[in-house]
């Protein structure tokens, strides 16, 4: 397994301003099968249409940076079942994570979920096509 930083954020208000702190957490890229159980078992009606591998396969060649809502929310949901951290309890949790309104910290994000399922598919247990 691979560890990599996935960069977060927190948005706070302090004397009446909106002050943003910036963090790395630290998570694990899982390409094995029990990425795919994982799929399997949070994403019911998607997985029995299509494996996790081929559901990145099809996402991940699409544009993330200009994506609408159902498409990064679709994103995050392959990331979450790629990713172990013990600090991420569900995926509800793991969504309050990022404020998708800072741009900037938006777009350095977008671009390591996508190195990320370029990792995932370039060492996954499953052939993409499956």
């Amino acid at each position: 397994m691979i560890k990599t930083k996935l960069p977060c954020w927190n948005s706070q208000i302090k004397d009446n301003k909106k002050v943003v702190s910036d963090y790395d957490l630290i998570v694990t890229i899982n390409t094995s099968i029990t990425a795919e159980q994982k799929w399997e078992e949070e994403f019911k009606e998607q997985a029995k249409n299509e494996t996790l591998f081929n559901y990145i396969a099809r996402i991940g060649s699409s544009n993330l940076k200009t994506a609408d809502t159902s498409l990064l929310l679709s994103a995050f949901k392959a990331l979450y079942c790629l990713i172990e951290c013990e600090d991420i309890l569900n995926f509800k949790q793991f969504l309050t994570l990022f404020d998708f309104s800072e741009e900037k910290r938006f777009e350095k994000l977008i671009n390591e979920v996508t190195n990320i399922f370029e990792i995932a598919l370039s060492n996954s247990a499953n052939d993409p096509k499956n």
